[in-house]
């Protein structure tokens, strides 16, 4: 089974730069992504109990899914379903790499997620005239933040407007003059401004459309109506 990534945007709750502690969430429920799937809760139910926190701590959060001691934080202190989705909590040592996405997330840079998993449950329905692959169990191997989401579609579905996207290019670039990230820190920053004047570009050419979103209470009465 091959490896698959979901990205989401805006999934910060909260960040503790004092207890170096960030919050959020690296997957959402109920929601069609561009590849028409829809991840169920109680679909990592049992890869977090076989490899999170309270199993084998296996689960790493890493910067945009690259498996390298370059590239990881740390492995999430706690993560759990609720309601809303997949929610993290993962405490950032002092490292070069930490310290530089703890500022980026301290200024509001960073707020997109994605999870790198392979599907192992799924079925096919229809919802609102649209065939949805519904993923009702995932083996879960990371959770990134993500500079940007894993492909522009998922950016677009993100960026509410040009004016937001600006910003978001404008405060990346004040970080560049005044930050004091480490050089590989600007480097990724650096990058990450490339992609985003490059969204900016085709924004104008195409509309953004706002992400499709489903009521839960349907899709799981279809679910149910499954078995």
């Amino acid at each position: 089974m091959e490896i698959k990534y979901k990205s989401i945007t805006k999934a910060v709750t909260d960040v503790d730069v004092k207890g170096r502690i960030v919050v959020g969430y690296f997957s959402i429920f109920g929601n069609i992504d561009s590849d028409n799937d829809i991840i169920q809760r109680g679909a990592y139910t049992k890869t977090l109990a076989e490899n999170g926190p309270n199993g084998k701590n296996k689960i790493w959060h890493l910067i945009d899914h690259y498996f390298a001691l370059t590239h990881a934080i740390a492995k999430p202190k706690v993560l759990i379903e609720d309601d809303r989705g997949l929610r993290f909590e993962t405490g950032f040592p002092g490292t070069l790499l930490a310290n530089d996405i703890l500022k980026l997330y301290e200024s509001g840079h960073i707020t997109d997620h994605s999870v790198g998993f392979q599907t192992i449950n799924a079925f096919e329905q229809t919802i609102n005239e649209v065939e949805v692959n519904t993923i009702t169990e995932i083996r879960l191997y990371e959770g990134s933040s993500v500079l940007l989401g894993a492909n522009q579609e998922a950016n677009f579905e993100g960026i509410k407007s040009i004016s937001e996207l600006n910003k978001r290019i404008e405060s990346g670039e004040a970080i560049m003059r005044n930050g004091t990230l480490s050089d590989a820190g600007f480097l990724m920053l650096q990058d990450e401004i490339k992609e985003l004047k490059a969204l900016f570009e085709a924004a104008a050419t195409k509309p953004i459309e706002p992400p499709k979103a489903l009521d839960w209470a349907k899709i799981t009465n279809a679910f149910n109506n499954q078995n």
